[in-house]
Formats: C-alpha cells, structure tokens, sequence
C-alpha cells in the first residue's frame, strides 16, 4: 500500500490517527476530539455506491434508530460530516481492544470456545437491531427474516384507539429504513420486503366494524404504495389491487 492512501482525511472538529479496521465502502480510522480531547473512531464511506447526499441519509437514519437501540456490543453513532471529496464521515464511539481480523492474524484458526465467545455478542447485537422502533403512533410489530436470503415480512398492526398513522424505523442487513403506514385502527398491514424494496403488500385501510375508512398508503424510504381511495389495497407480482370500501378482494379482483 502507497503511504498516499494512509494519509488521514481532514474532518472538522477531529484529528485523525491511524486505521483501526476496513471494510467494502468503508475505512475506520481512530480520531480525537478537538473540543475535549475524547478518543473515537471515525468512519469514511466513499461515494463509489451512493452519492453524499443518500449517504447523509443514510447516516441521519441510522443516528436515529440507533438512538433507540441499548445493547452492550453496539457503538453509538454522535455526528456525521460531509467531506469535500463526496465522501461521508460517521463519528462513533471508540471500541477498544482491537479488531477481529487482528486476532486471526495473530492466532491463527480460532477453536469452537473462542468461536462462540465471538458469536454470541454479535448474535445479540444483531437481535437488538432487527428490532423495529415506532417513532411515531402507536403498533405492534413483528419482523421474520429468513435466514439465508434478503427477504423479510413485517406485519404491523395498530390498536383499536389509534389514529391511522404510524412511522417506524428498523435495520436490515445493516441498512437503516424507515417506514410510514396510514391504515385502520385494529387492522394495519402485511409486507414482504426484498433488498429494500417492498415486493408484496396487504394494506387494510378500511374497518367495517368500527366505521372507519382511510386511504391505505405506505412509503418504505423512498418507495410509495397504495391509494388514496377509501378500502384496502394489494401488491403482489407486480400487480396493484384498489378494494374500496364495502367490497371485498375476491369481487374486485374478479
């Protein structure tokens, strides 16, 4: 590697010192804070995937669902700057204690016990952000993941005294989402979701039983689905289904 590529980035407010981990996008170098002198890490994100402004995004969002999340094992997120290269930079907490790629080097292949002391904080870590926070309004939440492929399904479903409309944010695959739902109080929706994307959807804008009728939308980021027609709404296949009010899926289907 050319001592070029080592030379620490200019950050407001930091001083940068050495490289303390990489990753695909991503170069994490120790830093110490000017105003107080606190050590933390700094993470550079270059713009090759994504231009600065969705990494920006993606920064305000994972601040805030982090800001949401207690577990031992995740850093917190405090700030993030744009650089005059495109490239984002994330100030975190300082982890000590070295990294994992370290240890390998340094002991070779790791045995089962050591394995499993590395795996279950990470196990646990995961867990905690897969969990989805509601931001706003009231709902209960349940997120599957399959195991072995990008795909989720999340149900939301809103209280009988809720007013409709609820914001939630979550994390897949270490992205941060965020999503707003307008749907029926005791009814609410079920989505599949597929590299970010909703793929399949069953919003229930409409509650005979209560006499309650709303336009069921739903934005996942940047994606918006639905209809501002009173019912339900369906996706799936790549096909849109509006089911007003009064009417059922099978007769407007048909």
């Amino acid at each position: 590697m050319s001592a070029a590529k080592t030379i620490p980035p200019s950050v407001p407010g930091l001083v940068l010192g050495q490289v303390i981990g990489r990753g695909a996008t991503s170069t994490v170098w120790s830093a110490v804070r000017v105003d107080d002198g606190r050590a933390v890490a700094v993470k550079i994100t270059s713009p090759d995937r994504l231009h600065v402004g969705q990494l920006m995004e993606l920064a305000a969002r994972e601040t805030a669902i982090l800001a949401t999340v207690e577990h031992d094992h995740l850093v917190r997120l405090h700030e993030a700057h744009a650089l005059p290269d495109g490239s984002v930079a994330v100030v975190l907490d300082l982890a000590p204690g070295g990294s994992l790629a370290d240890l390998v080097a340094a002991r070779g292949r790791l045995d089962g016990g050591e394995v499993a002391t590395i795996c279950t904080p990470l196990a646990g870590a995961l867990a905690a952000l897969q969990r989805v926070s509601v931001l706003e309004g009231e709902a209960d939440v349940w997120l599957r993941s399959h195991p072995h492929r990008d795909l989720h399904y999340l149900t939301i479903l809103l209280p009988a005294n809720a007013n409709g409309h609820v914001v939630l944010s979550f994390m897949l695959n270490e992205i941060p989402h965020q999503l707003k739902l307008s749907a029926a109080p005791s009814a609410g929706a079920i989505l599949r979701l597929e590299n970010g994307q909703i793929t399949a959807a069953l919003i229930k804008g409409n509650n005979t039983y209560l006499g309650y009728a709303l336009g069921p939308m739903c934005q996942l980021d940047d994606q918006l689905i639905g209809t501002n027609e009173l019912g339900d709404f369906a996706q799936w296949e790549g096909f849109n289904a509006s089911i007003p009010a009064g009417k059922t899926l099978a007769k407007e289907v048909l």
